[in-house]
């Protein structure tokens, strides 16, 4: 549900404070301790695969299906099927029921008759063109797959990129149907494309859908679809944020599915539980516009986009689903940018594009805390596969990068006018403070200028030069570079510190320097005995 669900507080729901607190995004207190009930799996299950006309029809049986209580229901139609299809071969979508939009549902007991008694009453309902029953584990999990492969595929697979800027919506599921007739109208009013999907039986819709974010009124189309959405959902009795909460994008909706009043209290309690506004500032209560802060609107005139286009096209792909290691196409490629930058499984791969995604839009030293005249963040852990190094000119297009702008690793204080010259030479002034990780807007610190030891400016200076230990080809004992040392060319202690926190650093070479960028890693799939993903 959106916003603070104050109905938990009241004397009829038994002052519920857990209940309470479970929604508020972290905005109103920190959960130090927390109790959980766990339920077990049960041992027998099928899959019933259940075909329609349409999804929206689809959508409209799901209120006779719930009586037979599956444990997952999702919804979808051709176009996802179709996603899966092209990207990875027609081999990849088993055969399915007769129709052009889909429910899966998965039905599980301890009886195995039951169970199979339960999906063939559940056919008997569903009013589907088509049905098929898997009891094979191998056969349901191939069907499972469409949805999932479809999910990490979506963003990629419009004629323009696709953005998770209305994910999430729910109304109730006897409304789906309407619901989703409704949202098809919208977008194409809007002149958009999007590629729905969903958890059907909670009614909650995802949608990746083409926003011109990097258009020059590309924000204000985004904020103007949006907000007719809210209204839309709003109007069927639903929540803009029916699964992951409101966050900084849809806070500034709320006033669609509450009134002034409503809005005006969920300020009070904030105030009074969070007098400072320390918690999460701008989730829930007084947010920043929704068009606020879009990352590709910020970076499209930036250096880097400019210089390198298709690079920064290919880091923005980036959505953080999870799916940059599966083999997304028949040959085996992988879609994720940073890991082909890292080609290290260990790293978070989101999290290094998230790091690529702030160099290119040059916001990278700013949310580092550097602050403007060059003072030094402190330890930054696992920034070193991203140290100059660009994607290889015959798979990316890019331009020629002489050796010692490629290679050279933390730039001396010496080499710097070096460095800054064969950047200018080659029409890319900022470059090398990008690739480095800084704001190109700020000034880079000359050999004699201090830095702080911590995060954000805070705590006392930088050790000196003498005290820290000599750069190796590839230091086994740390992790993280300060912006300051890499100046100098000298490698943190591990494990540094950020404020007052330790941070724990990965003993590992590849932590250090990466390989270059490759369009596909070798043989496209993951090592084995890795693990994370």
């Amino acid at each position: 549900m959106s916003g603070y669900q104050l109905e938990h507080l009241t004397p009829e729901h038994g002052f519920n404070l857990p209940a309470f607190v479970c929604g508020t995004e972290g905005t109103l207190g920190v959960v130090t301790r927390a109790t959980v009930r766990l339920v077990a799996d049960p041992p027998h299950g099928v899959t019933v695969a259940l075909g329609y006309p349409s999804m929206a029809e689809a959508a409209d049986a799901v209120t006779a299906l719930l009586p037979f209580h599956p444990v997952a229901c999702e919804g979808m139609d051709r176009r996802i099927v179709d996603v899966v299809a092209r990207a990875k071969g027609s081999s990849a979508v088993p055969d399915l029921p007769r129709g052009d939009g889909w429910m899966f549902l998965d039905v599980r007991g301890d009886d195995a008759a039951e169970v199979a008694s339960r999906a063939q009453q559940m056919t008997a309902a569903s009013g589907a063109l088509d049905a098929r029953v898997v009891s094979d584990p191998a056969e349901a999990a191939a069907l499972w797959r469409i949805r999932s492969d479809g999910a990490g595929l979506a963003g990629v697979s419009l004629e323009q990129l696709a953005w998770a800027g209305w994910e999430d919506a729910a109304v109730p599921p006897a409304d789906l149907g309407a619901y989703l007739r409704d949202f098809e109208e919208l977008l194409e009013s809007h002149g958009l494309h999007g590629l729905p999907y969903g958890h059907f039986g909670e009614g909650c819709v995802h949608c990746r859908i083409d926003y011109p974010l990097d258009a020059a009124d590309g924000p204000e189309q985004y904020r103007s679809f949006v907000a007719d959405a809210a209204a839309l959902v709003a109007r069927h009795g639903g929540s803009a944020s029916g699964e992951h909460g409101d966050g900084r994008a849809r806070s500034a909706l709320l006033p669609a599915m509450y009134s002034p009043e409503a809005i005006s209290l969920f300020g009070q309690v904030k105030g009074i539980l969070d007098p400072d506004n320390l918690l999460n500032p701008g989730v829930l209560v007084d947010p920043r516009p929704v068009e606020a802060d879009i990352r590709m609107f910020q970076a499209r005139n930036s250096p880097l986009t400019l210089s390198h286009p298709q690079f920064a096209h290919d880091v923005h792909q980036c959505t953080g689903v999870g799916k940059c290691i599966a083999e997304n196409s028949p040959h085996g490629g992988v879609m994720c940018p940073s890991y082909q930058a890292s080609h290290n499984e260990k790293d978070s791969t989101r999290g290094r594009a998230k790091v690529l995604q702030e160099m290119v839009n040059g916001t990278l030293g700013a949310r580092l805390g550097l602050p403007r005249g060059g003072a030094g963040a402190g330890p930054v852990p696992g920034l070193q596969g991203l140290r100059p190094r660009l994607p290889d000119r015959h798979r990316h297009g890019l331009l020629p990068l002489p050796g010692v702008l490629r290679e050279v690793p933390p730039w001396p204080a010496t080499a710097l006018p070096l460095r800054d010259g064969l950047a200018a030479a080659l029409g890319a002034a900022h470059l090398g403070d990008s690739l480095d990780g800084d704001d190109h807007q700020r000034r880079a610190p000359g050999a004699g200028d201090q830095a702080s030891g911590t995060l954000g400016g805070r705590g006392g200076p930088a050790p000196p030069a003498a005290d820290l230990p000599a750069r190796r080809a590839c230091p086994q004992e740390s992790g993280f570079w300060t912006f300051h040392d890499r100046r100098r060319g000298h490698c943190g202690r591990a494990p540094g510190r950020a404020g007052d926190a330790s941070i724990g650093v990965p003993r590992s070479p590849a932590s250090c320097q990466g390989p270059p960028m490759r369009s596909h890693p070798p043989g496209g799939r993951r090592p084995p005995g890795t693990a994370g993903w």
